[in-house]
């Protein structure tokens, strides 16, 4: 969560301060998008546990959590303390790595409330004790930091989580924990920092980033089963695959079945032709 809105709302005031507008919107536009994201991180899993997974029939219970957002078919990957019986890792348990910033907390105060709560009081219930007072400036923060900025709970409330004495981390971290302290114990004041303005023109937005299309916002597909790559196109109609994956006992991918206007294979190779920043089009 640290490392997705904070750093478009950082770029958006240096942008505002220096005069650069072009650069001042498209980090509102971007701190926009991963807002968005945001709230599907905090409230998409109810959505997943209730029509399940398509590439499992595994049961998932209450506590489960938006993790990463992969390429392609894959979408958001989701995982809990019991969800999925078997992994390499529990991503769950980095969901609030390097999450320290006072803006994108308010936003959860205002928006996610109610939902950031229930996980916090989790987090709290079922977690070793050192995620409560130990706080590393570089990966986790401590559990009073994290109540704090997206609960703005009180001091006597926080120091039911952890006492300042057992503060413990680097320097960095046991001062973000004071501070986490300090904070709530004052009345909040809000100071408008960029002044209200026109809307801002419609211009090139993230695919001013991309030299070319990005295939993995899109549809995957496959020309060849036995290609690892879908880059060298074969004289065969493309199949449309599920993610790479989730394979079939062969070790292919699976598919829908080709995809093209008459029974037989084309006569000649296609030609792709780009048609914006994440599409193109195949012409046989």
């Amino acid at each position: 969560m640290g490392d997705e809105a904070a750093p478009c709302i950082a770029m958006a005031r240096m942008a505002y301060k220096v005069g650069d507008m072009d650069s001042y919107n498209y980090a509102c536009y971007m701190a926009a998008r991963e807002f968005a994201h945001h709230f599907i991180k905090q409230r998409g899993a109810e959505y997943y546990r209730k029509h399940q997974p398509w590439h499992s029939m595994e049961w998932m219970d209450e506590e489960v959590y938006l993790t990463n957002l992969w390429g392609e078919t894959a979408g958001w990957q989701i995982d809990g303390p019991n969800y999925p019986r078997k992994t390499d890792e529990r991503q769950f348990q980095n969901r609030w790595v390097r999450f320290k910033d006072a803006d994108v907390g308010r936003f959860y105060r205002d928006y996610l409330k109610d939902d950031v709560q229930r996980e916090l009081d989790r987090l709290l219930a079922g977690r070793e004790p050192k995620r409560k007072y130990h706080n590393d400036s570089h990966t986790m923060p401590s559990l009073v930091q994290l109540r704090s900025l997206l609960l703005n709970e009180a001091p006597a409330d926080l120091t039911r989580v952890a006492t300042p004495d057992q503060f413990t981390g680097p320097p960095s971290g046991i001062l973000a924990s004071c501070l986490s302290v300090i904070r709530t114990s004052h009345p909040t004041r809000y100071v408008r920092l960029v002044a209200p303005g026109e809307p801002s023109p419609f211009v090139a937005g993230l695919e001013r980033e991309v030299s070319g299309p990005n295939a993995y916002l899109t549809q995957g597909i496959q020309f060849n089963p036995d290609e690892k790559e879908t880059s060298n196109l074969e004289h065969q109609w493309p199949e449309v695959t599920w993610w790479k994956s989730w394979k079939t006992p062969t070790g292919h991918r699976w598919t829908f079945g080709h995809v093209g206007p008459r029974a037989q294979k084309p006569d000649t190779a296609p030609t792709v032709v780009p048609l914006n920043w994440n599409s193109r089009a195949i012409i046989y």
